[in-house]
């Protein structure tokens, strides 16, 4: 049986499952995805074809239903986990752990719009994998989206986790390239890339994050929560918070990185190294108001230099800053938070992707009779 990805000796199957041509009556529910390998052009992924995308599932065109699913130790060039391509899949109650390619370790969008609603993308990775062709050649194989690569695409994300995911180059948990997906309760937590952006690189493109949390993600180089290259990201209700890279841990570049070319909207979010609007930093990070630098006050904080990591708990105890201080206007039709549970607690949404609970005590009451 194969366990992890250095256990698939030869090629195996290409794809384990395929779905291309299908609408969303084509249903996979409660399956087990494993042991594929879609490395055809190995040595020389410069010549990649459909045989390199998707080792455990190939979308070509196709938008099925996918339902409690676990895809686990697949291996390709492009799409460890799942390659889609022109295709509108949705996906639900599905984790894709250890898998890897070179570009997206767990999943894989090219010009597509899927839909993810409680997925876990945890210790995927993207990188060469060591392949003959890497040895042979002077020109490194760059890699992208440990978790995560959106090429030309449009996912949306909602109640999904990334966690110990890594990028050997750019976007530790998620890479986008010329896309604009939306993130609503979503969690970047304890991933890592060696470049930029270990929770999110963004390369041309737009994404909306609303109650995001990012925190304990890594790089050696810029953008340990995010890194922007001529991008333009809009972030409402979220947090950033302890992330490093070769600044330290606590800087705004170790937060938020932007490019000469990139700006960043931030509204009722804490950001670490931002000053808050009391003190905003200013230049291309834009204040929308209401914006916090403090200790959230995680249950349990860990230090990013542990990534890739699954360590910590990001949810908010009682008497964190985080706590209320968002604007319910952004979670209009958004009925709950990571955990499943009420999105409104208090009156007004909190910041990130959990909802701290207000616990009241009732005492019955009794008559004596005298």
């Amino acid at each position: 049986v194969v366990t992890t990805t250095t256990n698939i000796v030869g090629r195996n199957s290409s794809h384990v499952v395929t779905a291309s041509g299908t609408d969303s009556s084509a249903v996979l529910d409660g399956f087990t995805i494993i042991g594929g390998n879609a490395n055809e052009n190995a040595y020389d992924p410069y010549l990649d074809s459909p045989n390199d995308y998707g080792g455990g599932m190939y979308i070509n065109g196709g938008s099925p239903t996918l339902r409690k699913l676990t895809f686990n130790s697949n291996l390709a060039l492009s799409g460890g986990g799942i390659h889609i391509n022109n295709g509108s899949p949705t996906l639900t109650d599905v984790t894709l752990s250890s898998n890897s390619a070179t570009r997206g370790g767990g999943m894989y969008n090219y010009n597509s719009k899927p839909t993810l609603t409680n997925v876990t993308f945890n210790a995927n990775s993207a990188n060469y994998y060591g392949w003959t062709w890497i040895n042979e050649n002077s020109t490194p194989i760059l890699t992208y989206g440990g978790g995560l690569y959106n090429s030309n695409s449009s996912p949306m994300l909602t109640n999904v986790k990334f966690s110990a995911n890594s990028g050997a180059y750019y976007g530790g948990a998620m890479c986008n390239l010329n896309s604009n997906p939306t993130l609503t309760n979503v969690t970047f937590s304890g991933n890592w890339a060696y470049f930029d952006g270990g929770g999110m690189y963004n390369t041309n493109s737009n994404p909306m994050l609303t109650n995001v949390t990012f925190s304990s993600n890594s790089v050696d180089y810029d953008g340990g929560g995010m890194f922007n290259n001529n991008s333009s990201p809009s972030v409402r209700n979220s947090i950033l918070w302890n992330n490093q890279d070769s600044s330290g841990t606590g800087t705004i570049t170790a937060t938020i990185m932007l490019d000469s070319s990139s700006s960043i909207t931030l509204t009722h979010s804490l950001a670490q190294g931002s000053g808050g609007s009391d003190s905003w930093i200013g230049g291309s990070y834009v204040d929308g108001g209401n914006n916090l630098d403090s200790d959230p006050l995680f249950v349990e904080a860990v230090d990013p230099a542990e990534a890739p990591t699954t360590g910590g708990d990001l949810h908010l105890p009682t008497g964190s800053p985080a706590i209320d201080a968002g604007d319910n206007q952004y979670v209009i039709g958004i009925a709950t938070d990571l955990d499943g549970k009420a999105r409104i607690s208090g009156g007004t949404v909190d910041m990130g992707a959990f909802e701290n609970e207000c616990f009241k005590l009732f005492l019955p009451l009794t008559q004596r009779d005298h």
